[in-house]
């Protein structure tokens, strides 16, 4: 890194082309920042649009939306268009430039590999297996490392359940976005937060919600929230979404943000449902974490969303159609989470679903590429239920029929990767 040069009350730190510039603010403190609500203030009222800075402390593992830049703060040079408004990621410390930044070591996986790896990432996470949830993590690091920040908020929220260093997460996401590169501490904690998603024992299942037509009004949350930290969690959740993604997992980030809300006014204090948020993170390095053994993986990640394995299907049992041979996948595969089906009351009591198993068929979806709104499967319908006996009849089909071809065809397809 080029020493920077002085100017007035701050310091401009000159990295090289293509890096993200930072300014330190030394004791510089703006007497009416941009985004402030100084102005709603001062005539008498409150500014309960979204925050204007985000504001990442690393060390501490914290990030919070903030109205005022706070001083000595390294500040990102590039913003995010969010509500009408431009939102400043900052730092409380430097993030490396490019000739200082973490080497990550390289895939042996092809670049094609990135939607099928994202699948991976998701069904080991579903399925409790930690240790090929690091590996993946890994490999994608590697080769797509924004399109792996993209997709694991997502599985925070439909998987396993929301998390008190969720905003870190989401600040990476968009500094990342912003062309930013990440040091080995967070590398390292990246794939130690992915590690405590396959071991958290907690699911908040958002089909256990009712849907909602309307999108989130963002307001709320300044209007009906005075804790920071809470604030934060949701604001996380909308920025997220804001970042795009299949329409079903934005419909998802409204919803579960307005039942956050409705338990943190419930539960200020976070008595119950504490617990869950923290769960503890294992202290993993990304440099002890092995490649990820193409002999080793999760099967069940070769679905019908990153390959043609329908095709496949088909081909053997033609008397079955394709969205009979997709819902099948899904319930006796693909959609398998091994957590008990349960989520939080609005107390934020945790609540264990003693009911017959509900299968959303729309969730059957919810893995597609999450570059792509536009989904082209077929439509599955609302959701349905069905009871234990008539899954135990899919399962016997899916053995019999399907499972055996399903898996020959991953195999076949993951040694060509």
């Amino acid at each position: 890194m080029m020493r920077g040069r002085r100017r007035g009350l701050g310091v401009r730190t000159r990295t090289s082309v293509g890096s993200v510039l930072a300014v330190r603010l030394q004791g510089f403190r703006p007497s009416s920042p941009r985004g402030s609500g100084t102005l709603h203030d001062f005539f008498g009222g409150t500014d309960h649009s979204v925050p204007t800075f985000f504001l990442l402390d690393f060390p501490r593992k914290r990030a919070r939306f903030v109205r005022q830049l706070p001083a000595n703060t390294y500040v990102l040079k590039s913003s995010i268009k969010w509500h009408g408004k431009q939102l400043q990621l900052c730092s409380r410390h430097p993030l490396p430039s490019k000739e200082d930044s973490a080497q990550i070591p390289r895939s042996s996986y092809p670049d094609h590999a990135v939607s099928i790896l994202k699948s991976h990432l998701q069904k080991c996470v579903r399925r409790q297996r930690a240790e090929l949830v690091a590996s993946t993590m890994r490999e994608l690091m590697a080769l797509a490392m924004f399109d792996l920040l993209r997709r694991l908020p997502i599985i925070v929220i439909e998987d396993v359940c929301l998390h008190q260093q969720f905003p870190v997460l989401v600040w990476l996401m968009a500094a990342v976005s912003k062309g930013a590169d990440l040091s080995a501490e967070m590398l390292d904690w990246l794939v130690s937060f992915a590690a405590m998603l396959a071991n958290c024992p907690h699911r908040d299942d958002s089909a256990m919600f009712p849907d909602s037509a309307e999108a989130f009004d963002v307001q709320k949350i300044s209007k009906e929230l005075k804790n920071e930290e809470q604030k934060s969690l949701l604001y996380s959740m909308q920025l997220r979404r804001s970042f795009g993604g299949m329409s079903c997992d934005g419909a998802m980030m409204d919803k579960m943000t307005r039942v956050w809300l409705r338990r943190f006014k419930v539960d200020p204090d976070m008595t119950t449902c504490r617990p869950a948020l923290s769960t503890p993170l294992p202290s993993l390095s990304l440099k002890a974490t092995p490649p990820l053994n193409r002999a080793k993986w999760e099967l069940a990640a070769v679905d019908f969303h990153c390959s043609g394995v329908v095709d496949s299907l088909k081909a053997t049992h033609p008397e079955m159609g394709e969205g009979e041979i997709k819902q099948l996948m899904w319930d006796c595969s693909s959609g398998i989470n091994t957590r008990t089906r349960r989520s939080f009351d609005e107390a934020g009591q945790e609540t264990a679903q003693h009911k017959p198993t509900t299968h959303n068929k729309k969730d059957a979806r919810a893995d597609d590429d999450d570059d792509d709104d536009n989904d082209n499967d077929v439509d599955y319908g609302s959701t349905t239920t069905t009871t234990a006996s008539e899954h135990e009849a899919e399962l016997k089909v899916w053995r019999t029929l399907l499972q055996s071809t399903a898996r020959a065809f991953a195999q076949r397809l993951i040694a060509r990767l």
